[in-house]
């Protein structure tokens, strides 16, 4: 299993370096918000018609903004998206959150079983009913729910999940400081 402490806390460190950490922990709140979000925009690609298992990238750092099929174009790396990617950043967020109230991830984290093969949508409405559940009960536990659905519907949809997510460190690696001015 590639999702380990180790690298929760590389997720972590990248994210404290980039600022995200310097007002302190955030809140179970802040960071479900945040986890919604993520999931929300697996919806919007879906709704846009989107395979479930493509993956693009925007190259932002030339006169006209375009998207492409390359993870790099003239030695710049482009930001990958998708529904892969999203993916991706909803298990890069619950191991930020781990990091962030050292929770130790690699409990139980391959003690779950599946229980059939939910459809799309049922998958991103779980996710967002054990996300709802990590806020109401304040009970870390989920995030292992959380990654689990992740890590089902990416065999699921054959999604090289832990690429996505090396993809996106590595991206986010080149990304400035707070990113967008964003508040969270």
């Amino acid at each position: 299993m590639f999702i380990t402490n180790a690298l929760r806390d590389e997720i972590g460190e990248l994210n404290k370096s980039k600022g995200w950490h310097d007002e302190g922990k955030r809140s179970i709140a802040q960071h479900c918000i945040l986890l919604h979000s993520e999931v929300s925009e697996i919806v919007e690609d879906y709704r846009s018609n989107y395979a479930i298992d493509y993956v693009f990238y925007e190259h932002n750092d030339f006169a006209e903004p375009y998207v492409s099929l390359n993870k790099s174009e003239h030695g710049v790396l482009g930001k990958p998206c998708g529904i892969p990617s999203e993916l991706a950043d909803v298990v890069i967020r619950a191991l930020d959150m781990a990091y962030e109230y050292e929770y130790d991830i690699n409990l139980n984290i391959g003690n779950f079983e599946s229980v059939g093969n939910p459809s799309f949508e049922e998958t991103l409405a779980d996710l967002h009913y054990s996300i709802s559940q990590l806020f109401m009960e304040e009970d870390l536990e989920w995030l292992h729910n959380v990654i689990y659905i992740c890590k089902h519907a990416a065999e699921h949809y054959n999604i090289n999940l832990e690429q996505q997510i090396r993809d996106k460190i590595e991206y986010n690696r080149t990304r400035p400081i707070k990113h967008g001015g964003k508040r969270l």
